[in-house]
C-alpha cells in the first residue's frame, strides 16, 4: 500500500509540475479596451474615414512572436456546409477582364488565404471602388477557411482564378525566361514569379496591382498610370525609389514592357529582390533619362508622394506594433495622407495581433476596413 502512495505521490507531482510549466511558460492572454467607431467621415480622399476611442493602454509593449509559421494557422469556418469542400478555380482569361480591376496574386502554390491576407482583398472590396481579381497559382480554393470562404461566397465584387503560366508570359519578354532552366531554378521562385506575374498580367489587361499585405482605407479607382515612391533607409540624402507593391497602369503601357525587358537581363534567381523595387526605378530612370523619381509626372507616368501607399516604410515596421502606446489621434495622424498602409507580411507575420489599438496597426485598421477577416479568425 506505502508503494502505491508513492507511485500516486510523484504522478501527481509530475502532473502539477506539467500543468505548472505549460501555465508559466506562455504569456497570460490579456483584454484590451478594443476600438469604437464613433462616428463615420466619408468626405474624405485620404487617411482614416471614421474617428474612434479606446482606453489607452499605458503600459509598454513589445510585440510578441509566434513560435509557428504564420500560414500553417487554420481559421474555423462558421459559414455552414456550403463551406464545407474545395471548389476548381476556372483559368483567368481575356473575357474575365474588367474595366476597374484590381489583381492580387497568391504565388505560394497555396490553395487558401490568411486572414490578414483576406484583410487585403476585402478591404479593396469595400473601399477601393475596384473589383478585386484574386489569382492563385492553385487549381483548387478551400473554402473551409472562414474569410476565404467569405469572399467566396458573398462578396460581389471578388473573384478568383487560377493562372495559366505559359499563356500569361507569351508575346512577353519574359516568355524565354520564365520556361528556362535558371528561372525554375531560382532560389526565391515565389517571390520572382510574383515580381514577373504582376508586371505581365497589368501589361497585357491592365489595371491596379496590389500586394496581399497592404490594406486599403480609400477609393483607388480614380488613380491612372500610378506607382507609389518609398525609401530604404532614413540617412539624410537617401534618394527616393519607387515600389512595386502597388501600381495602376493601362493595359499595353511601354514601361511595363521595359522593365519586363530588364528583367530579363537582371535575373539571376540568387537574390530575393533583385527584379522587385529597384527594378522598376532603374527602368523609369533609364526610359525617362532622370535621376530623380520622386517628382515625375506626366502622361505616362506619376509617381505618388511616399505617404500615399507606404505611410510607414520598410525600414520602420516597428510603427506598426509600437512599444509605446498609440491613442486614436496618434494613429490618425500617423495615416493621415495614405490610400493604403503596407504591412510588409515577410517581416511581420511573426508578430502576434492581440487585437490591443494601443500597440497594434491592424485593431486600428482591421475593425472598419476589414471587419470579417479580423474578427472571423482567433489568431488574425
Amino acid at each position: 500500500m506505502d508503494n502505491n502512495n508513492k507511485k500516486l505521490s510523484i504522478i501527481t507531482l509530475i502532473i502539477f509540475t506539467v500543468l505548472y510549466l505549460m501555465f508559466t511558460s506562455f504569456p497570460p492572454r490579456r483584454q484590451f479596451s478594443q476600438l469604437n467607431i464613433t462616428e463615420l467621415n466619408q468626405n474624405r480622399n485620404s487617411g482614416f474615414d471614421f474617428s474612434g476611442h479606446y482606453e489607452v493602454d499605458m503600459n509598454n509593449k513589445k510585440p510578441h512572436k509566434r513560435p509557428a509559421d504564420y500560414y500553417n494557422i487554420k481559421t474555423k469556418q462558421t459559414m455552414g456546409t456550403q463551406c464545407n469542400k474545395q471548389v476548381t478555380l476556372q483559368s483567368f482569361r481575356l473575357e474575365n477582364v474588367l474595366k476597374n480591376q484590381m489583381f492580387f496574386l497568391e504565388t505560394s502554390g497555396r490553395s487558401k488565404l490568411s486572414p490578414r491576407q483576406a484583410c487585403s482583398v476585402e478591404s479593396a472590396a469595400k473601399f477601393s471602388n475596384l473589383h478585386a481579381q484574386v489569382i492563385l497559382l492553385s487549381d483548387m480554393l478551400d473554402l473551409t477557411d472562414n474569410s476565404t470562404c467569405y469572399l467566396h461566397q458573398t462578396v460581389s465584387n471578388v473573384s478568383f482564378y487560377k493562372i495559366d503560366l505559359q499563356t500569361i508570359y507569351e508575346k512577353t519578354p519574359l516568355q524565354d525566361l520564365m520556361k528556362s532552366k535558371k528561372f525554375v531554378k531560382s532560389k526565391f521562385k515565389v517571390t520572382h514569379q510574383s515580381d514577373a506575374l504582376r508586371l505581365a498580367l497589368v501589361f497585357k489587361y491592365g489595371g491596379f496591382y496590389s500586394d496581399m499585405d497592404a490594406v486599403t482605407i480609400q477609393d483607388l479607382s480614380t488613380f491612372k498610370n500610378v506607382i507609389g515612391a518609398t525609401k530604404i533607409n532614413a540617412k539624410v540624402g537617401t534618394l527616393a525609389h519607387l515600389a512595386n507593391g502597388e501600381f495602376q497602369f493601362e493595359a499595353k503601357h511601354q514601361l511595363l514592357w521595359e522593365t519586363m525587358k530588364m528583367f530579363t537581363k537582371m535575373f539571376t534567381g540568387n537574390t530575393r529582390i533583385e527584379v522587385g523595387p529597384m527594378l522598376i526605378t532603374k527602368a523609369v530612370k533609364n526610359y525617362f533619362h532622370i535621376e530623380g523619381i520622386e517628382s515625375l509626372k506626366n502622361k505616362m507616368l506619376t509617381v505618388l508622394p511616399i505617404e500615399t501607399f507606404y505611410p510607414v516604410k520598410a525600414f520602420e515596421i516597428n510603427h506598426l506594433w509600437p512599444e509605446e502606446s498609440k491613442t486614436f489621434q496618434d494613429w490618425s495622424r500617423l495615416f493621415e495622407n495614405c490610400s493604403m498602409v503596407h504591412f510588409y507580411a515577410s517581416q511581420t507575420n511573426a508578430w502576434v495581433v492581440e487585437r490591443d489599438p494601443s500597440h497594434e496597426a491592424y485593431a486600428v485598421i482591421g475593425p472598419r476596413y476589414c471587419p470579417t477577416s479580423f474578427w472571423s479568425a482567433d489568431q488574425f
